[in-house]
């Protein structure tokens, strides 16, 4: 809680925490999150003189830049990982697999991703190794078009759970101070 304090001590952690989430961490970017609400429920504290809103607004753009720079990462290993998932097509259920997905990301394309990147609480790691790996050399996604998604998609999220926590938070008279 005393890193919530310090904004920029706090905003660097976001970014590299969403970043390492969207490449490595088989966690959910929400964890970030969690100091932060309480910190903001407590009518004494201020996040850079802003209100709950406006921190929040600052932290998905944070947390939607870091998860961009993460799915660039991304996207550049998925398209060197091709050739390893290409190693495991003889496999049938696998074969099927990829290409049940491949049809339902050139179907549906951008929004698609954009729709399960705001899902909360998932972790973001496997769905953009997916996405990325079924790109099939850029057939599907373009890599700034990816990013873009991705940074949308950060931002969604962070503020969708926002609003879902501190509704909760304020529905059960919970205010410190």
């Amino acid at each position: 809680m005393d890193m919530v304090k310090d904004p920029v001590a706090y905003l660097t952690f976001v970014f590299i925490f969403s970043l390492l989430a969207a490449v490595i961490l088989p966690l959910p970017v929400e964890l970030v999150l969690v100091g932060f609400i309480a910190y903001l429920m407590d009518s004494s504290s201020q996040f850079l003189g802003l209100s709950v809103g406006g921190a929040f607004i600052l932290i998905a753009i944070i947390m939607g830049l870091g998860k961009a720079a993460g799915s660039w990462v991304v996207f550049v290993i998925g398209i060197k990982a091709e050739k390893l998932v290409n190693k495991y097509l003889s496999w049938g259920w696998f074969q099927r697999l990829l290409a049940w997905v491949e049809r339902f990301c050139k179907r549906f394309g951008y929004m698609a991703m954009f729709l399960v990147m705001c899902i909360p609480m998932m972790t973001d790691t496997v769905p953009l190794y997916i996405f990325s790996i079924l790109n099939k050399d850029g057939e599907v996604f373009d890599r700034n078009w990816f990013v873009l998604t991705n940074l949308w998609a950060g931002i969604a999220r962070t503020l969708i759970v926002g609003i879902l926590a501190v509704a909760g938070v304020m529905s059960f008279g919970y205010v410190a101070g």
